[in-house]
């Protein structure tokens, strides 16, 4: 009599199908795990910076002391038509534009410690004054000359030594950083650039120049930059 051996069972079709799945739905869920653990990586990583990087751009405007030292000033506050008597001190939003008559002088504190003393016959506007909500470097101060003389004291910032005050003079931008300035447009539109302290960049059109402490610059109207120049202006300019 031969012994009796169990047979092993045959996998049937459906049983491997079944199988298969099983192993797919594994690999999957696992390849979606080792994803989602890949992104989460990558997420704690670069969403910090991203949003660092946005909110270092953020920026609010600051307004500016007004303080009448003599006479009669003017002012326009943004998007007003018309112009109103400045009071004795007085903050000024950004957009503001200030007015001088031939007996007034205004002067002005910025955000920074900045300053201006916008002499008799001056029209000037603050076009952009704005500091970092976040961010102290990202700071933007942009003034407007229309006419007249202005002095310029450019205040040191506390994280960026190299920032500049952009004053802008007909078709010409000048770049102030730290130091002591006047800048006056005269009656047939040439602007004239003293520099006491700091050094100067005189832009018009794609020239350049640098000017330093103790010369000037003049920038015509359709004429290129001269100078640099002595400090001392001809009687006949002064």
């Amino acid at each position: 009599m031969q012994p009796f051996w169990p047979r092993a069972a045959r996998a049937t079709p459906a049983g491997n199908a079944t199988t298969d799945a099983y192993r797919s739905t594994q690999a999957l869920a696992w390849t979606a795990l080792l994803s989602a653990a890949a992104l989460f990586v990558l997420l704690a990583i670069f969403l910090p910076r991203g949003i660092g990087a946005l909110l270092s751009g953020v920026q609010e405007s600051r307004p500016a002391l007004a303080e009448v030292i003599e006479g009669t000033v003017l002012y326009q506050p943004p998007a007003a038509a018309m112009w109103q008597r400045l009071p004795n001190a007085v903050d000024l939003p950004e957009g503001t534009r200030v007015r001088t008559d031939e007996r007034s002088r205004v002067f002005l504190t910025l955000s920074d410690g900045s300053t201006l003393l916008v002499y008799p016959n001056t029209e000037l506007a603050l076009q952009r004054t704005a500091i970092g909500r976040f961010n102290v470097q990202a700071q933007e101060t942009v003034l407007r000359l229309f006419g007249g003389r202005v002095h310029v004291a450019v205040a040191r910032h506390p994280a960026l030594a190299e920032r500049a005050i952009t004053l802008l003079a007909n078709d010409a931008r000048l770049d102030l950083p730290e130091g002591s300035y006047q800048v006056e447009i005269e009656r047939d539109g040439t602007t004239d650039v003293g520099v006491r302290m700091g050094a100067a960049t005189l832009w018009k059109g794609s020239r350049a120049m640098v000017v330093t402490a103790g010369l000037r610059a003049r920038l015509g109207p359709r004429v290129p930059i001269e100078g640099p120049l002595p400090a001392e202006r001809p009687l006949l300019q002064a």
